[in-house]
């Protein structure tokens, strides 16, 4: 049964009671996609999955969009994007400045992605956010003016 916490100022939600890496039956993943919709942050923590089990979860949510940087799709997944600081060898594993900026993934495709997925394997204690925006309220706090683009 999927356990979910409201996580900071009501924004996002913490979801429990739920293994990733287990085939999910239709009823339980739509539990999960109706609280990804209410929440629009979804957390899992503590999962423990191999690149196929993350893809086949992310398949659940519509056809992943590969990264147009090749040089770091996931060996096993090519449409998973390695994040990484890490060199072995002197190259980067992965692309180390993602998300160093504010911005909204694939939001200059004509159809926006649905979502995007993050599977963290090694986070730092100290930075390493990942920082997201409620759009909903920044949106229903604009004046009448601004919403109707005066």
């Amino acid at each position: 049964m999927l356990q979910l916490i409201k996580l900071q100022d009501n924004f996002g939600l913490e979801a429990g009671g739920v293994d990733l890496s287990a085939p999910l039956p239709d009823a339980a993943f739509s539990e999960i996609e109706r609280a990804f919709f209410a929440g629009q942050v979804l957390v899992f923590r503590a999962q423990q999955l191999t690149a196929a089990q993350f893809h086949t979860f992310a398949r659940r949510f519509g056809r992943p969009e590969p990264h147009v940087i090749n040089q770091f799709h996931h060996p096993e997944c090519a449409d998973i994007l390695v994040l990484s600081n890490v060199i072995q060898d002197g190259q980067p594993i992965g692309l180390a400045d993602a998300g160093t900026y504010f911005h909204s993934d694939y939001s200059y495709l004509q159809v926006t992605a649905r979502c995007t997925m993050l599977y963290s394997l090694t986070v730092p204690k100290v930075g390493g956010d990942t920082i997201f925006a409620d759009q909903y309220t920044a949106y229903d706090e604009l004046s009448a003016a601004m919403k109707a683009g005066s």
